[in-house]
């Protein structure tokens, strides 16, 4: 097999049918909704800045503006760390938590609409190499030590 024309072939197609849905996904995992979604995802809710800054791959001083957006939004809070006074804690708020299920039953909703439009087979097909390409990510990351 040519892997070199296959992973042409593979860039062109995502590249010339990109979707509503793939576009929604897109918008939600930058900026504000992704800094939702790692701090209540990933970090149960309660996170440092840097810690979101790191988890994002962003700057410290996009992290700020981000939080200060979701702030003013009344998305989460941010409050002096009772156990070390010069750390800040970012708080997802009860607004924030409900923004973001609100998000994922619309990017849940969107994935199925396409995944029942794909069918069974193709579904289980496309979830099994969903797995195969996550295993090979998870065991390329493990390897370089960066978990």
């Amino acid at each position: 097999m040519d892997y070199g024309a296959a992973a042409e072939e593979l860039i062109a197609l995502f590249q010339h049918t990109r979707s509503e849905t793939a576009d929604r996904m897109q918008r939600h995992m930058k900026g504000e909704g992704f800094a939702l979604h790692i701090l209540g995802d990933c970090m149960q809710g309660v996170a440092q800045p840097g810690q979101i800054a790191a988890a994002t791959g962003i700057s410290s001083a996009r992290v700020a503006a981000l939080l200060g957006a979701l702030e003013r939004k009344e998305l989460i809070t941010r409050e002096t760390d009772q156990n070390d006074r010069r750390k800040v804690l970012v708080r997802l708020s009860a607004a924030g938590r409900e923004a973001l299920e609100q998000k994922h039953r619309e990017i849940h909703g969107m994935w199925e609409q396409v995944l029942r439009e794909l069918g069974e087979n193709d579904t289980r097909e496309l979830l099994r190499l969903g797995r195969r390409l996550a295993e090979l990510h998870f065991a390329k990351r493990k390897k370089k030590g960066s978990l």
